[in-house]
């Protein structure tokens, strides 16, 4: 009974949501030790913790507009990580804001 308590109290936790963010793929850091990251329009900087797959559409992205959505949100430093679960690439207009 205390397992089931402690499994269904964990699941609930995971299943925080966190809204999207939207901003310009970018790339942080100096070589070897670069980081990819998104800046939002309010110029706050995340950095992308992804999969090998999704992290290869966003190097060939740098630049453009992406939507992000994430499960866990973490301060290390002066950084805040992201671990990506999703992205969606958004239509980058002429005075460079963002739009769907």
């Amino acid at each position: 009974m205390i397992g089931s308590f402690l499994y269904l109290n964990n699941c609930k936790v995971n299943k925080k949501e966190y809204p999207p963010i939207k901003g310009k793929i970018i790339v942080i850091g100096n070589e070897p030790f670069t980081k990819l990251a998104v800046i939002s329009n309010k110029e706050k900087v995340f950095v992308l913790k992804c999969d090998k797959k999704t992290e290869r559409i966003l190097l060939d992205n740098q630049g453009k507009m992406v939507k992000i959505s994430y499960k866990k949100r973490e301060t290390i430093g002066k950084d805040t990580l992201l671990t990506v679960i999703n992205i969606k690439m958004i239509e980058n207009k002429k005075d460079g804001r963002i739009y769907e």
